[in-house]
């Protein structure tokens, strides 16, 4: 069998992968404080010590390819640093980050904490502020509570994340940081990471939501080219199986 045919594929299944990244981007064009996220992908060299079991079908677990073939695998994704355009909406509990290097801490369902730059928050009935899906927004100190009966026109939240109520401070946001290489999406647009820290160079907008930062028009273009490679690919694994088949015929 054409050892090249391995290499091929090894490139077929990046570019599956590198669509669905595309997809999920293309899907989230919209969504309030998505970040944008690059597939990425490293060189992998067969061995002798090396089977390959990652980038070939199920018969084929226990070749081996000479250390000169060249491969392509996935090595996961990492969220791009950039700041989304904001827009203004005028409600107290929409907030934005000014700074691309921070995040609005979540307390996470199972204990822990997570990121996320979706700042549209609400206050629940016992005045605790959280995100529309109900998780708490955690302080400096912990969870924030507001007093129930506040009238949100009288809430101020300053650059600092400091929340007032009539001039009067009632928590501060905590604003955390970890570096991308250590960020994992968790889904609901959050992340998680073993090395949140705290977040400098910051600032909190109030009334304003930060828009996702996938430029959808790219995205398509993107999208197109994966499609035309994707199928150069194949035609290349029907090119050499094009050749298994003409050299078993010459051994008949």
């Amino acid at each position: 069998m054409a050892d090249g045919i391995w290499a091929a594929l090894s490139g077929l299944k990046m570019r599956q992968r590198s669509l669905e990244s595309v997809a999920n981007r293309l899907a989230n064009s919209d969504t309030v404080g998505f970040r944008d996220q690059v597939l990425l992908q490293r060189e992998h060299r067969s061995s002798s010590e090396h089977i390959i079991v990652d980038q070939a079908p199920a018969d084929m677990t226990l070749r081996h390819l000479a250390a000169d073939h060249v491969m392509v695998r996935p090595d996961g994704s990492q969220v791009r640093e950039e700041e989304g355009a904001f827009q203004f909406t005028g409600k107290p509990l929409d907030l934005a980050l000014r700074g691309a290097k921070g995040y609005f801490v979540i307390a996470a369902e199972q204990g822990g904490e997570l990121l996320s730059r979706d700042g549209r928050f609400r206050l629940n009935p016992d005045g605790r502020l959280e995100t529309l899906d109900g998780r708490p927004v955690l302080g400096e100190g912990g969870e924030i509570t507001i007093p129930p009966d506040t009238d949100l026109t009288s809430l101020a939240v300053l650059p600092n994340g400091e929340i007032s109520v009539d001039d009067t401070a009632v928590g501060r946001l905590r604003l955390g940081y970890a570096p991308p290489q250590t960020l994992r999406a968790v889904g609901a647009n959050r992340f998680e990471s073993a090395a949140i820290q705290p977040a400098e160079e910051v600032e909190v907008a109030q009334g304003y939501q930060e828009q996702s930062t996938v430029n959808a028009v790219k995205a398509m273009v993107d999208l197109i080219d994966l499609h035309r490679a994707f199928d150069a690919n194949m035609k290349l694994v029907s090119a050499f199986k094009e050749l298994d088949e003409q050299a078993v015929a010459l051994l008949r």
